[in-house]
């Protein structure tokens, strides 16, 4: 595998911020859409979606950033955006889920 640098974008509720530079071992590019500061397990739920999750995937994190779900493996991002939704809203059904990231080929 070849390292690839790859810019993200961050875009907190509806206001782009800065973009920074990341290098990830994939060829799969990370868009990552909030600053929610995560925890609890989500930093490495983050960690794996970034370096196990394959393209099409998407990450969804509750407004603390303590719960989610995500998904891969997706046909169409859509298709993944819609399945990660889901499946933060079946494992936190009292609270919003908030997209965080995803990831395409």
């Amino acid at each position: 595998m070849k390292i690839v640098a790859i810019g993200i974008c961050c875009l907190a509720a509806v206001t782009l911020s800065g973009c920074e530079e990341a290098q990830f071992t994939d060829s799969a590019t990370v868009q990552r859409y909030s600053e929610i500061e995560l925890n609890g397990p989500m930093p490495r739920a983050y960690r794996d979606f970034v370096n196990q999750v394959d393209p099409y995937g998407a990450l969804y994190v509750t407004e603390t950033g303590g719960g989610g779900g995500r998904i891969g493996g997706q046909v169409s991002l859509e298709d993944a955006k819609n399945a990660a939704l889901d499946h933060c809203k079946e494992l936190n059904p009292d609270t919003n889920c908030i997209l965080y990231a995803t990831k395409s080929p």
